[in-house]
């Protein structure tokens, strides 16, 4: 299910799924300038990660959103989206 279709089944106009997008665009950097920091040593070693080892901070219905936005600023999944790496 894509976001808008979700934003559209919760009853969010417009304006509230601009919020939402953008809500789901800033986890995705938060989250790319924290595996930076934390997984800098590592970034193009090839090595991959558990999902589990990602802290996020939205609702977790938000989770696939967010790792779809993942995947299009650099990150890539394998396993399900289990493993992710840089």
């Amino acid at each position: 299910m894509s976001l808008a279709l979700y934003a559209k089944n919760q009853g969010l106009d417009l304006q509230g799924y601009k919020c939402l997008d953008e809500k789901v665009k800033a986890e995705a950097r938060r989250l790319l300038l924290w595996c930076k920091d934390k997984f800098g040593y590592a970034i193009d070693t090839g090595m991959y990660f558990g999902i589990r080892d990602l802290h996020f901070e939205v609702e977790s219905e938000l989770v696939p959103y967010v790792i779809h936005q993942m995947k299009n600023i650099g990150f890539e999944f394998i396993e399900n989206n289990e493993y992710w790496r840089l």
